[in-house]
């Protein structure tokens, strides 16, 4: 015999950490720092890395994306970029 059927479904989830990862900005410059660790063989020290071997023209290029009143920096326990308030 043969049977067709149709579902839906709905689901729930938590997550913890300090919403960074979601921030489009933070997602590009993530993949930018996982390339240059492709590229270079390291991780990079600092954003400033990223702009040292022009994957940005300018600090000024590289900061455009991140929220008000932050800027970006590299979490060294996670190696991951968030913004950092002053």
């Amino acid at each position: 015999g043969t049977g067709t059927g149709t579902g839906t479904g709905t689901g729930t989830g938590t997550g913890t950490g300090s919403g960074a990862s979601i921030l489009p900005g933070a997602l590009v410059l993530n993949d930018d720092l996982a390339e240059y660790e492709r590229i270079f063989g390291e991780e990079a020290e600092s954003l400033q890395d990223l702009v040292d071997t022009e994957f940005y023209d300018s600090m000024e290029e590289l900061q455009s994306t991140a929220p008000p009143g932050a800027e970006w920096g590299i979490d060294p326990d996670i190696g991951a970029v968030v913004p950092i308030y002053p």
